[in-house]
């Protein structure tokens, strides 16, 4: 209680800065996000109501690899297209139509919410100069939460609960969409704020580069925006990798207000997984193609042993798993 309290004295001692934050977060939302996620987010609703009560067509490929269910696929590449939190969103949509089941819904947010090409070739397209650069972050995102989703494979697919036919008019999709953009943008305006104050009190004092990645964390479009000043091609990409990964407070938010019953922990063990992988994929690509490949054999080096210290462990878990089932039976 002591703390909303402060943060109320907060908005009313300084309430320009609280002002200031709110019309960049405003004007954030009206120019950005909601030209931008609004179609996205609505064309999404009438795919998803197209798929309800039909079979999807399978790709054992894609369900083998990262172990989803047969006909979910398609959820992953309109994820991917779509970007976060509209790749949440389909995966919560497929949940509440019963073509998931609780447990394979939590398991595809470890892998389907990504930023998408609006984002990346859209926002990010201010900060790098060449068209080949966006195309490669974009494949290191695809390329990390492909391997992510391998890695943390689940052999273990439940039974959906069948629910009854939900079928929704094209007005009723539409509001849902107004409603879901609304709360996306309403939690930018918050973020917007509150890096505002946190840049007052705190970033300012940091060196460029780490209050760049940490107003990131923040909030993404601001932190990717501010990469274009003062900071070095190389480490531009890497930062940037690894704020799309992670997507920051806001993004999350977003995805929790867009996932309402689901588990975030698995969101966050996908995250912590992808987080590495697309560090070090970027910081690969960019000792091999704008430095002097120096050391791109041990960044290699130190990925493959990523991969293999995450399998072993996978391995080992799965191991415990099934030993405490045998000994319950």
């Amino acid at each position: 209680m002591s703390i909303y309290c402060s943060l109320i004295l907060m908005l009313i001692f300084d309430s320009k800065t609280a002002l200031y934050g709110a019309q960049e977060g405003i004007e954030t939302a009206l120019k950005t996000i909601l030209p931008s996620m609004f179609p996205f987010i609505f064309l999404i609703g009438l795919l998803m109501q197209s798929f309800e009560g039909k079979k999807a067509k399978k790709n054992r490929t894609i369900s083998s690899l990262c172990g989803i269910p047969d006909g979910t696929e398609y959820l992953y590449v309109t994820g991917l297209i779509s970007g976060y939190p509209a790749g949440a969103k389909c995966v919560y949509n497929a949940y509440q139509n019963g073509q998931l089941s609780k447990k394979d819904a939590e398991h595809l947010l470890l892998f389907c919410n990504n930023p998408g090409p609006a984002f990346i070739f859209g926002v990010l397209g201010c900060v790098f100069d060449q068209v080949t650069t966006l195309w490669a972050i974009w494949l290191i995102q695809i390329l990390s939460s492909i391997l992510t989703a391998i890695l943390l494979k689940s052999n273990e697919q439940s039974i959906p609960t069948p629910t009854r036919s939900n079928k929704k008019s094209f007005i009723q999709i539409f509001n849902d969409a107004l409603h879901t953009t609304a709360t996306i943008c309403g939690w930018i305006i918050l973020g917007k704020v509150l890096l505002s104050f946190i840049n007052k009190w705190f970033l300012c004092f940091l060196p460029h580069e780490i209050s760049v990645l940490l107003g990131g964390m923040i909030e993404l479009s601001n932190g990717c925006i501010s990469l274009q000043n003062g900071i070095s091609s190389a480490h531009q990409m890497i930062l940037c990798s690894a704020m799309l990964t992670m997507g920051g407070f806001c993004i999350i938010m977003q995805i929790a207000s867009v996932t309402s019953g689901l588990s975030m922990r698995s969101y966050f063990l996908g995250k912590s997984i992808q987080l590495p992988l697309a560090v070090m994929l970027t910081a690969i690509y960019t000792d091999y193609f704008i430095l002097q490949r120096k050391y791109t054999v041990l960044y290699i080096v130190i990925f493959f042993s990523f991969l293999l210290f995450v399998f072993l462990i996978r391995q080992r878990t799965k191991n415990n798993t099934g030993k405490n089932k045998l000994y319950r039976v």
